[in-house]
Order: C-alpha cells, then structure tokens, then sequence
C-alpha cells in the first residue's frame, strides 16, 4: 500500500475550481472575453508577422512573443548570420511607438554605453554633494524592447544589467529606476560555463539554440528569395504595428487572471522526478516562471485555458546546450504525448484497482488506515480523471477512470458497513462472554 498511498498526492483546496473552464468560442461572450479574444488575434497576428519575412525562424518568432507579454528575457545561441538580430529589430517595428535599443558588448564595454553618458552637471556641483547620474535618453533605461549581442563578452558590465533584467529597475544616481523594458532578446555564440555567469544566465529563461537554414533545396531557395528580397525591396517595414504596448500590458495582466495552477500536479512530477532522471536542474526562480510561461503559450493558441500541452515552453527553458536540448525533448515526449497520458491514466487505474481489493477484502483485513485515507483518495482520482478529460486528448480513458472512481464510492461504503457490523458482532460476543 506504499507505493498507492503515494501515488495520491492530492491538493486540499481547488477542487471547486476543476470546471471552471472558459472558452473563446461561443454564441455569448462577456465584454471582457471579447476584449481578451481581440487581443489574442493581434498577438496571434504579431507572430505571424514576425515570422513571415524569415526563412524556418517560426520558433525565433514564438520566443519572442512569449517573452514579450511575460515581460521576460530571451536569448538565441548560435553562430552569426542567422537572423538574430534582425528579427528582434523586426518585433520592435510590428509595437506601436516602442522603443528599440540595440547594442553589442564586449570585454571593453563601459556603462555610458547602455546606460547613457554621465551628467557631468550633477557631478561637477559645487555647493551640493556631487552624484554619479547618467542621461538616459535613447539608452536601455527608456527602451521598450532591447538586443544585446554578444551579452557574455561584456566583462563586468554584464552585472549592471542584472536588476533591469529581473526586476526591471536599476540605479541611478541615489534613486531606484523603474525601467519599461518588456524583454531583452540577446544573441550569443556561446554559453558561458563560468560560475560568475549564472546569474546572468538565470535572468534568460527562454533560450533557443539557432540553426542555419537547412540544406533541403526547398529551403535554401526560400533562403534567396527572401534575401534578395529583403536588400531591395520594403518587406521588413512596417507601415501598421499589430500590437501596442497597452496591448502587451493588457496581455500580461489575461496571464494573472488564468487557472495555471490545473497544471500543477504535472509541473511538480517533471520537477520533483522527470528532470532529476536526465540529470538536468533548474533554478527556483526559473521554476516560478513555468506556469506564466505556458499561460502565454495558451493565449498564442487562441485559447484562455491552460492545456498539459502548453507544458512544451519547457523545451526552451530547461536546456543548457543542444546535449541537454535532446534530452528534454524526450523526457517531454514520454511525458506529454498522448501515450504518455494514456500511461499515466493507466498508473491511475492500477492504483484505483489495488485500492479496490483492499477495500473488498473480508474483515478484519481492510485495515482502519485504508478506510481512513479512502475518501480523499477518490477525490483525488475524480479530479485528475476531470482534468484529464479538460486538458489532454485522452478523453476516454479518463472517462473510464472518473467511472471506475465513482463505483469505488459504492464498494468504500460496503467495507465501511462491513467493518461497522463486525465489530457490533465483536462487541455483542465480547459482551456475552462476560456474562457467562
């Protein structure tokens, strides 16, 4: 019984929650799902947009969607031509009035360079203490949407960047600065494996290894004329941005009010388990960050309802290089495929079963723990089959177990009568003997 009572971890709070699904398509609609059903088109549009003037940069495009309206930051690795920094470019272009700033850092780069020259005024005061306070504008401080290549060759100005990259604030002068930036996309040749970088690392939780354009014929002449193209023609201009930023903050804000947490169970058995079998592991504070992640990716479907499926951002988060790229991509498989469902619905069953031969058992063998914990074990075998039924394809399956829970409710209370009436029995006999 201790592999079963295991296997039923369940949550105390949120069952009330398990139907409260909403979706966008529907003969009646709230004003506010109609507004959030607009905005998931423009965002749909904004990716469509991105994408359409490069050559097999579909995924490049969905990094930088999600990364934008989870006001995170993203980084693309690989070797120079392919792209990068065009399309961040590109995206800055489809926002209306962002601002874009863009730069490349190396071992010799100085903070005037991102943060704006210093204010020699402030720093020259005679009667007033003088303070080191640069000049923002048209720098990173006042940007909406930034490139930074090259972000691990920057010696120590890579640690100014950390407090804009997380919490979007930094210093200036004697004041804390709060900065607009949505995301950082930066483009790097390499990883850096160095301790002093990890931080600087962290900050990225959405990383994509870029390849060139494949070498299939098809491709390469999409590769040409897109080039050619690009140098002399206006397919890279954007006379109509898709998206603004209120847009983008409107979008981040649907990110709040959704039920990410129906994907709870499966992120902690990939946290907890899946991940530690590939020898992989992740940062707490990237871990916080999955659920709003595959809240985003929901939106880009067109949904405002989180599926197990939108648990793939993963694939852009967990890797540290291409080796552990293929590794998640096979964990994720074995873990949100159809069969991987269908597997974990059978455990379920399997659990089920054996909790139902305890419970048939004659007494005195069904023991006071089984009955005790029988209960809350059927709650958490009905939830899971509903939100298997919700979130995944294995609908039928699932449909099977809900039944198969529901009819254990039946055989709960037979023992529950069966052990009552023995000990009444026990108690009648124990009674008799002392009286003879």
């Amino acid at each position: 019984m201790a592999g079963l009572e295991c296997g039923l971890r369940f949550r105390k709070e949120g069952l009330e929650k398990e139907n409260n699904v909403h979706y966008l398509k529907g003969a009646s609609r709230s004003a506010g799902q109609e507004e959030l059903a607009g905005l998931i088109s423009k965002l749909q549009d904004f990716h469509s947009k991105l994408s359409a003037p490069f050559v097999e940069k579909e995924e490049e495009a969905k990094l930088i969607t999600l990364g934008l309206v989870c006001y995170e930051n993203v980084l693309f690795v690989g070797p120079p031509g392919t792209a990068k920094s065009d399309i961040a470019l590109m995206a800055a272009r489809l926002i209306e009035d962002a601002k874009f700033f863009k730069s490349q850092l190396h071992v010799y780069t100085e903070p005037p360079q991102l943060f704006g020259h210093i204010d020699i005024r402030k720093l020259r005061r005679r009667f007033r203490k003088p303070t080191y306070e640069h000049v923002t504008t048209g720098k990173l401080p006042e940007s909406d949407i930034a490139f930074i290549d090259e972000i691990f060759r920057g010696g120590k100005i890579r640690d100014t960047l950390l407090s804009i990259m997380n919490e979007h604030a930094m210093f200036n002068g004697k004041e804390v600065v709060k900065v607009p930036i949505r995301s950082i996309i930066s483009a790097t040749n390499f990883v850096s494996d160095e301790e002093e970088d990890q931080a600087m690392k962290d900050r990225f939780i959405l990383r994509k290894f870029v390849m060139p354009v494949s070498s299939s014929p098809e491709a390469q002449s999409k590769l040409l004329h897109a080039a050619f193209e690009g140098e002399f023609s206006s397919s890279k201009e954007v006379r109509n941005p898709v998206l603004s930023l209120s847009d983008i903050d409107k979008l981040y804000g649907a990110i709040a009010k959704m039920d990410v947490f129906r994907l709870e169970d499966q992120l902690i058995e990939i946290f907890a388990s899946r991940i530690r079998d590939i020898e992989i592991s992740i940062s707490d504070r990237t871990k916080g960050k999955v659920l709003k992640l595959a809240a985003a990716n929901a939106l880009l479907n067109g949904r405002d309802h989180v599926l197990f499926e939108d648990l793939m951002v993963l694939k852009y988060v967990l890797p540290n290089d291409e080796d552990e790229l293929k590794k998640v991509e096979g964990m994720l498989e074995d873990t949100l495929s159809p069969k991987a469902y269908q597997k974990q619905i059978a455990d379920l069953k399997n659990n089920l079963e054996v909790l139902r031969s305890s419970l048939s058992a004659e007494v005195p063998l069904v023991r006071d723990d089984v009955l005790k914990m029988t209960p809350m074990a059927i709650s958490t075998f009905k939830r899971k089959a509903r939100i298997f039924i919700e979130m995944t394809p294995a609908k039928k399956e699932a449909q099977e177990l809900l039944r198969s829970a529901e009819g254990l409710e039946g055989v709960y209370q037979k023992a529950l009568e069966r052990k009552q009436n023995y000990a009444a029995r026990r108690t009648e006999t124990e009674s008799a003997e002392a009286a003879a």
